[in-house]
């Protein structure tokens, strides 16, 4: 019960977060949400988990959502902060959730991305208007590649 009451007010806070003005995120093109396109491991594709119908990552301030979408009534979600330095960004998603270990529940690393750190380094290939694509080396030692449309 306390667990549910955590995540609804520190849903209720992000959602907040989200729904203020761009200006005051001051992110410049990353504001917003994008949804992926094809993302690869050394090259050979990598499908997203079954069942998944897309997968978004969306800015906002110091917050970021990655969430993917079952359909109509199902999602998951997880958040994390981002710092950006010239074409490379970091996610920290060591923060404590409803009292668990940092890096679980709601700040989780996305499995979906393949991420498994709890600070996952970034290097942004192309950001425009329209297309933010990314590479980053895992943890196996493979290079993900990864490509974002803007939705909105």
């Amino acid at each position: 019960m306390i667990r549910n009451i955590r995540i609804t007010i520190f849903s209720l806070c992000l959602a907040l977060a989200f729904a203020s003005c761009q200006n005051g995120g001051r992110i410049g093109k990353l504001f917003g949400s994008w949804v992926l396109e094809e993302m690869s491991a050394d090259g050979e594709p990598l499908p997203l988990p079954a069942g998944v119908e897309a997968g978004f990552i969306s800015f906002q301030g110091v917050f970021v959502r990655f969430s993917i979408d079952y359909g109509m009534e199902q999602d998951s979600r997880s958040f994390a902060t981002w710092t950006r330095v010239d074409d490379t960004i970091t996610f920290d998603f060591d923060h404590y959730s409803d009292g668990t270990e940092p890096g679980t529940g709601g700040y989780a690393p996305p499995a979906w991305l393949f991420f498994d750190r709890l600070e996952e380094t970034i290097t942004i290939s192309r950001l425009d208007n329209s297309h933010f694509d990314f590479f980053r080396t895992g943890s196996d030692g493979m290079i993900y590649t990864y490509k974002f449309k803007r939705t909105w």
